[in-house]
């Protein structure tokens, strides 16, 4: 049986911003939890010693874990955030507060439902009440009601966003890396725009010599032309044993440039070497220009190492996918589920670079 949850996150040392998305990925992936929803993210004043300013964000969810269960799994994320307990409301890298689960109350050492401090706290009611407007508590006062004692705090809750960027294009005709993005970027509010929604069919000449060279010419393009924030990626597919190819060439390799040429083309040049290692690596590069002149881009890298199989894998993904198999997963980039290549993948990783990034330029 599923059970409604609402928790509280908050970090305020090492890059908050990425502390909070990666935590956000790693409650959506746990195989007990569903139907995640995620606040906006909030700029907070501290509660105790001197300290950073915190980021928080409320996030509501469906379990079949018990409260304990979940309380176990929530520090057991913390604790991979390198979360440590020595101050009483000092600064951390996570947070996690479990608020409420159904209308249970629990009242043990170990842990108190609804929360105990909640109610005293506008840096926990106020996200939570953006994605439940209408929630009550166990005795039956709504979360609304809660706010009026604390009015003297709400100066010190401010919406976090990035500057000047409400939306974001992506520079990019391939679906499913525009999937990926919209799904990566969720958690910060922004509207993701693909070209296709901007009806754009013009791209730029790829005529850099590597990914970094490659995706600034198409970022330049694309914000040239809609004066957006935009982010273009170049990424690909390095083989050991065929000198770094294909590379930069990784979706144009085949004279077809279609995902089931490449596939093909890659498997008869790897068999022609010889290689029995298949050693690999996809990479992927991102650029962040705000606005097209932007004469400082935010570059951001990313890289997952694995091997290329003998046939194609899975029916998931695209490109190189099928033939790239990941041994931490013990499975082919095709056969993984969305979330486990997002939290693995090169895109995910160049993503989780530029969100730091975007923490230490805008935060």
């Amino acid at each position: 049986m599923s059970h409604f949850v609402a928790l509280s996150l908050g970090a305020n040392l090492n890059n908050p911003l990425y502390q909070l998305i990666s935590a956000i990925g790693e409650i959506k992936a746990h195989p007990e939890i569903s139907s995640v929803s995620v606040s906006s993210f909030y700029r907070t004043k501290p509660i105790g010693p001197a300290q950073p300013d915190f980021l928080n964000i409320a996030i509501t969810l469906q379990t079949t874990l018990s409260p304990l269960d979940l309380l176990t799994a929530m520090q057991a994320i913390e604790e991979s955030h390198l979360r440590t307990r020595t101050l009483r409301w000092g600064p951390r890298t996570l947070d996690i507060d479990l608020l409420l689960y159904e209308d249970v109350t629990i009242d043990t050492k170990r842990l108190t439902l609804p929360h105990p401090r909640m109610q005293e706290r506008a840096f926990v009611i106020v996200p939570l009440l953006e994605i439940a407007p209408t929630l009550t508590m166990p005795d039956s006062t709504s979360l609304q009601s809660l706010l009026s004692p604390l009015s003297d705090q709400l100066t010190d809750i401010h919406l976090w966003e990035i500057p000047s960027m409400h939306q974001l294009v992506i520079a990019s005709h391939n679906a499913g890396k525009v999937a990926e993005f919209k799904t990566l970027l969720a958690p910060l509010g922004i509207e993701v725009l693909s070209l296709s929604d901007l009806n754009i069919n013009s791209e730029a000449e790829e005529t850099g010599l590597t990914f970094v060279e490659n995706a600034l010419l198409k970022a330049r393009h694309i914000a040239e032309i809609t004066q957006l924030p935009t982010l273009a990626d170049d990424s690909g597919l390095v083989v050991d044993a065929l000198g770094g190819a294909p590379g930069i060439y990784s979706a144009r390799y085949s004279p077809e440039k279609t995902d089931a040429a490449n596939n093909a083309l890659l498997l008869k040049n790897l068999a022609e070497t010889g290689d029995t290692e298949r050693r690999a690596h996809f990479k992927c590069v991102l650029v962040l220009l705000q606005p097209a002149n932007d004469p400082v881009p935010i570059i951001s890298e990313g890289e997952v190492y694995g091997t290329i199989l003998d046939a194609p894998s899975g029916e998931n993904g695209f490109g190189y996918d099928p033939l790239f198999f990941f041994p931490p997963l013990n499975k082919s980039f095709a056969e993984v589920t969305p979330d486990e290549k997002n939290r693995n993948s090169h895109r995910g990783k160049a993503l989780m670079d530029l969100i730091a990034k975007l923490n230490q330029r805008f935060g």
